[in-house]
């Protein structure tokens, strides 16, 4: 009976180069370039995403990498609305974007690493 079950929970013959990270036999330049990859277009993404939504609580916090191109598509969005943004507003979006991207970023890198760690 023990055998039985030892074929579901024997090891796989191949390495996570194989199966995860195709594209570079390294784990630890996978998780970086996947990270970074992960980390500018999420940025891109979120920063359009957020500039669309009008939001409502303002932050403190300012660490985006394209904050000017940011700042001039939030003031669009709000010229389109009618109105101008606020300091505290664009501070918030600003915060947003860099919280969606860093959430974003850690699950993907943290993805490859965990995949590799088991591995």
């Amino acid at each position: 009976m023990g055998s039985g079950q030892s074929k579901y929970w024997a090891p796989l013959p191949y390495s996570c180069h194989e199966v995860g990270h195709t594209w570079h036999p390294s784990c630890t330049t996978s998780t970086v370039e996947v990270g970074l990859t992960s980390l500018f277009e999420s940025a891109k993404i979120y920063a359009s995403v957020y500039a669309v939504r009008p939001v409502q609580c303002p932050t403190a916090s300012l660490s985006v990498a394209n904050s000017i191109l940011m700042i001039l598509r939030l003031q669009f969005s709000a010229l389109m609305r009618g109105r101008r943004l606020g300091v505290e507003e664009v501070l918030a979006l600003l915060s947003h974007v860099a919280q969606s991207t860093l959430f974003l970023f850690y699950n993907t890198s943290g993805f490859v690493a965990a995949f590799c760690t088991v591995r």
